[in-house]
């Protein structure tokens, strides 16, 4: 389970998402749920409300990021173990969660995903 994380948080940080300028991430995130049977609801301030079934529990994440240095582009490497990011911010918060939620969604849990828009610069979603 964990390389399959990691592989979709490199996906992730291929597609450019800073704060208000994340609709490329946006599009793919409903495309992945709904190739994967859930239901996808966005709503005026694009948050992405992701649900199937019955679910009993919800999770929640921001998938917009912080772009410093040469961002949106992420150019990533490992050193000594940790994922790291030249000349730019990561974007693992929230990137990371969003990344387990994917996993999650490819397993076909039914639970609730909820990814909130723009919470780098205010909470806005």
């Amino acid at each position: 389970m964990q390389e399959k994380i990691i592989e979709h948080f490199m996906a992730l940080t291929k597609i450019p998402h800073c704060s208000q300028e994340a609709d490329k991430l946006l599009d793919y995130l409903e495309s992945f749920a709904q190739k994967r049977g859930y239901q996808v609801e966005i709503d005026e301030t694009k948050n992405i409300y992701i649900h199937k079934e019955n679910p009993k529990l919800a999770l929640q994440a921001h998938y917009d990021m912080v772009c410093m240095g040469k961002a949106p582009v992420v150019e990533t490497y490992i050193e000594e173990g940790w994922m790291m990011a030249k000349e730019s911010s990561l974007g693992a918060d929230n990137g990371m969660a969003i990344a387990m939620m994917m996993t999650l969604m490819d397993r076909g849990e039914a639970l609730e995903y909820v990814m909130t828009a723009d919470e780098e610069i205010g909470l806005i979603g």
